[in-house]
């Protein structure tokens, strides 16, 4: 058995569809406690991975994925990964807010640039002030890098340069 607390907040991603199909593709018991404590244990004892999967797909959720993005945890072929803005900018407000604004970019044109090139899906998270992740291992680790650059200041053309690059390395 996993467990893991959540904040109230954190509790309108998971409706009781979504709990339902995390439950069913799974293959685990879910159990919202009252201390806000989530329960995971697996059906199949011998398949103790699937707490930990379905455990990840509550964190993506929870981080805002829509859910079929979410889902795609469920594959061997998925990962995700979340770099906290809080820690890389010492809980300085300002400092994490430009680091969103630079991912973001201006009507979201650089999150989607950074998604396209990278095959990912990125969540820039006001909730936690994380920027999560979901990708195959390649896309995954590139947009990391990716973002990782845009924290350091580098600019917007060389970031997607970067990747352009990566994905020629690739094919």
């Amino acid at each position: 058995m996993r467990a893991f607390k959540i904040s109230k907040s954190s509790k309108r991603h998971l409706t009781a569809g979504v709990l339902k199909e995390v439950e069913e593709r799974g293959e685990v018991y879910l159990k919202i406690k009252t201390n806000d404590e989530i329960e995971i244990s697996a059906k199949d004892e011998e398949k103790g991975g699937a707490e930990w999967i379905a455990e990840q797909v509550i964190k993506a959720l929870i981080y805002g994925f829509e859910p079929k993005h979410a889902y795609k945890l469920f594959s061997d072929e998925y990962f995700i990964e979340t770099v906290d803005l809080e820690s890389a900018f010492r809980r300085k407000e300002k400092g994490i807010e430009r680091a969103k604004s630079r991912i973001i970019g201006e009507g979201g044109k650089a999150k989607k640039k950074l998604e396209e090139l990278s095959d990912t899906h990125i969540m820039v998270s006001n909730l936690t002030n994380n920027v999560s992740i979901i990708g195959k291992f390649q896309g995954l680790q590139n947009a990391k890098e990716a973002i990782i650059r845009l924290l350091e200041g580098s600019p917007h053309e060389s970031v997607y340069r970067f990747l352009e690059s990566q994905n020629t390395a690739e094919n």
